[in-house]
C-alpha cells in the first residue's frame, strides 16, 4: 500500500508523463528492471544496446527523446558514452534537453 500524496504532488506515476527516455544498457535484467522503473512513473522508454538501435526505434516511430540514460560499458562496438552522444547528435533529442 502506497502512503497518502501530500496535497499538491502528482503520484509517482505522473512524475515522466510524456518523456521519451532513451535507455542504453546491454545487460538484458538491468536494462528490463530499469525499464519497468520508468515506465511505472509514465514514461515512454526505448531501449537498446546501442545507438544504432534506438535510433532506428526513434526514426520508425517518430518519437523526440527527452533524455538518454547510458551504461558505460556497452560492449565491444560502442561506449555508453558514444552511444548517448550519437543520439544527441542525430536529431532525435529534444532540443530544449540538455547536451
Amino acid at each position: 500500500m502506497e502512503a497518502p500524496q501530500p496535497p499538491g504532488l502528482s503520484p509517482r506515476r505522473e512524475l515522466l508523463t510524456s518523456q521519451v527516455i532513451v535507455l542504453l544498457e546491454d545487460d538484458e535484467l538491468i536494462r528490463r528492471a530499469t525499464e519497468r522503473m520508468l515506465r511505472r512513473f509514465g514514461a515512454e522508454v526505448v531501449t537498446g544496446t546501442g545507438s544504432r538501435e534506438v535510433l532506428d526505434v526513434l526514426s520508425d516511430r517518430g518519437l523526440t527523446a527527452s533524455c538518454v540514460i547510458a551504461d558505460y560499458w556497452l560492449g565491444r562496438e560502442e561506449s555508453g558514452l558514444a552511444a548517448a552522444t550519437a543520439v544527441c547528435k542525430s536529431g532525435w533529442l529534444h532540443p530544449a534537453a540538455p547536451p
